[in-house]
């Protein structure tokens, strides 16, 4: 196998986290598109870094406080389009908030793929639609328990430039797919989703019925360099199989085949693919903490002999 490297993060509390680059297709493009960004005079680590922490009362009415607050200032900017979200200003735990959440989505959705046909960046403008976005995703995280992992934590970022703006590589090769997948590789470094809308199996998980029958499904379809850490306590496993029959059973009794083909490649994603293993052993709880309180100042890419 090929030695790819490393993948180097430092954060803001000094802790650095090293993964060494998995020898696979897709974490080839990743490297190399990644690799570009980098080359930019102005690359810098784009503002909406996300984490998704162990669950916690108080972080979800922290998050609801936000998204409220986004909604706000979206609403009173003129500078946005001739539209308004709607949400209540208060949580309450009694309620369940996933058609509401599913109706943001859409809107995020809608409103996202209008200001990049009237070729406004989504990441050069103080976007509120983007801390939104987010928070949606964190807080459905925390009410759900998502994929039913009790002790399940993340953190996504990326690199943005102005210079070169949104350079990926468009999936051409099908076979690529083979890599987006529930895998028994969870703990790592992910490729992130880095797309506006929601996919098929999000869609499931939410049981977002009215997204799939308006044909508003966003299959990844490209490489970024937005990656994904991942950190579980319990054995992960391949649940790629049992996914896909999830997604079968959800779609057929919901009357939805004539609107996904499930004999499209793309439409069988059921996770992300594999970048790099961490060279050094940490406890989800030691994750959750960094996660937590620190943020993403600089990362870079290192050769196999660092």
């Amino acid at each position: 196998m090929m030695n790819l490297g490393y993948y180097e993060i430092d954060w803001s509390d000094g802790t650095q986290l090293r993964y060494k680059i998995d020898d696979n297709p897709v974490a080839h493009i990743w490297k190399s598109v990644t690799q570009y960004y980098l080359k930019q005079k102005d690359v810098h680590i784009f503002n909406n870094q996300w984490a998704q922490l162990k669950h916690d009362p108080q972080l979800v009415e922290e998050l609801w406080d936000r998204m409220y607050a986004d909604t706000v200032r979206y609403n009173n900017n003129p500078a946005f389009l001739d539209t308004h979200i709607e949400m209540p200003e208060k949580y309450s735990p009694d309620i369940d908030w996933r058609p509401l959440l599913n109706h943001l989505h859409e809107e995020f959705h809608t409103l996202a793929e209008a200001m990049v046909e009237h070729e406004m960046d989504l990441n050069v403008y103080n976007n509120p639609l983007h801390q939104l976005n987010i928070d949606i995703h964190k807080l459905e995280c925390q009410l759900q328990g998502n994929h039913g992992w009790t002790d399940y934590v993340r953190y996504g970022f990326f690199l943005h430039s102005v210079i070169l703006g949104r350079y990926v590589q468009k999936i051409e090769d099908p076979g690529l797919y083979k890599y987006f997948r529930c895998h028994d590789r969870a703990n790592g470094l992910h490729l992130g989703y880095h797309t506006v809308g929601k996919g098929l199996l999000h869609c499931v998980h939410d049981n977002d019925v009215e997204l799939v029958s308006k044909g508003l499904v966003r299959q990844q379809d490209d490489i970024h360099n937005e990656v994904i850490q991942t950190f579980i306590d319990e054995e992960p496993v391949d649940a790629h199989e049992e996914q896909i029959e999830v997604i079968t059973e959800w779609i057929i009794n919901n009357k939805l085949q004539d609107k996904v083909d499930l004999t499209d490649p793309m439409m069988l994603q059921t996770g992300k693919p594999f970048l790099g293993e961490l060279d050094t052993k940490k406890t989800v709880e030691e994750i959750n903490e960094l996660f937590a309180k620190a943020e993403v100042i600089e990362v870079r890419l290192t050769d196999a002999n660092s």
